[in-house]
């Protein structure tokens, strides 16, 4: 969502709650004078450029007043793009809910089949005509929007995306973590914790590994 700083209206940023593995936190934490926020800055985890900030301890009266959106984006340092759902629909304000995302944390932490995007494994793996993979939420608004492969920049459409029975295969072997032993970081992204179940199970023998874990109640 773009705003405007309250502090500052000629400062423009992209506010979202909604963020990747592709940042990462930097920096010390500081405070804008205007208020008790607790921030730290973002950069981007393959450039180190800083491109934004995370309200990391929201203070009382911001609280009262924010809409869940703790990331701050810089404007000439991004690159929006609309929220899709499952269906490849924008997402408006009041369709919003909550992040009921799974876990898919691989057991190997060189795993290499990882979307160049949100670096996640592979969720519903496609392929574009130069033949890069991505998840196919990720590259079908990217595509949409920049008209092009995020990796090569090959012009690309989203006729182009496919989807890659292959790799599909090939990511239902991975072995993850039973999302019983996973919970969210400050960013909302799924880590391994030390509590839990201790099952280490193949992507396409999950569903069925966590109907029947004891952690699951």
């Amino acid at each position: 969502m773009k705003v405007e700083l309250i502090c500052d209206n000629t400062i423009r940023k992209y506010s979202t709650d909604f963020v990747t593995r592709s940042i990462v936190e930097c920096g010390v934490k500081y405070k804008f004078d205007m208020c008790d926020c607790k921030i730290l800055n973002v950069s981007c985890k393959n450039c180190s450029v800083v491109v934004g900030y995370h309200v990391i301890e929201p203070c009382s009266e911001c609280s009262i007043s924010n809409n869940g959106h703790y990331f701050m984006f810089n404007e000439d340092e991004i690159v929006p793009t609309e929220r899709i759902d499952d269906n490849g629909d924008n997402v408006v304000w009041g369709g919003l809910k909550d992040d009921t995302s799974e876990p898919l944390i691989p057991f190997d932490e060189d795993c290499e089949h990882i979307c160049s995007i949100c670096y996640e494994i592979y969720n519903n793996p496609v392929k574009l005509k130069c033949g890069h993979n991505f998840c196919k939420k990720c590259v079908y608004r990217t595509v949409d929007l920049q008209k092009k492969c995020p990796l090569d920049r090959i012009k690309a459409s989203i006729d182009d995306i496919e989807n890659d029975e292959i790799l599909s295969s090939i990511v239902g072997d991975i072995y993850i973590y039973c999302k019983y032993a996973c919970e969210k970081n400050s960013f909302g992204i799924w880590e391994k914790s030390d509590n839990g179940c201790d099952q280490v199970i193949k992507i396409k023998d999950r569903e069925e590994h966590e109907r029947c874990c004891k952690y699951s109640n």
